[in-house]
């Protein structure tokens, strides 16, 4: 079975009519490298938009698991996608739903 998550997004009414149009998951990048990046409060902001009309996802790279647990709790992020070079133990020191990108 096929989901839609469209990741990146750093706007709440773009997080809003992406969920209108389909998607099912929102993903917010939360690595301060990225032109997408997106801060706490605008992450809260997204969140509500979506309210629970789709899964929100935070995306972290390299970033400590007490550190990710901690801006998901604040935000109100349930699920977490670890896109760095993470070892396998800080995915399991992490009490949300996870997935882990693999570079190819």
């Amino acid at each position: 079975m096929f989901r839609i998550k469209i990741c990146g997004v750093t706007r709440p009414e773009d997080a809003a009519h992406a969920v209108e149009y389909g998607a099912e998951a929102i993903g917010i990048n939360f690595f301060p490298g990225s032109p997408r990046f997106v801060r706490e409060g605008v992450a809260r902001e997204i969140v509500e938009a979506v309210a629970d009309r789709a899964e929100v996802v935070g995306v972290f790279v390299n970033e400590p698991p007490g550190k990710i647990v901690a801006l998901c709790g604040r935000v109100g992020i349930r699920r977490v996608q670890l896109h760095g070079d993470e070892p396998p133990g800080d995915a399991s020191r992490i009490p949300l739903w996870r997935m882990k990108a693999v570079h190819a």
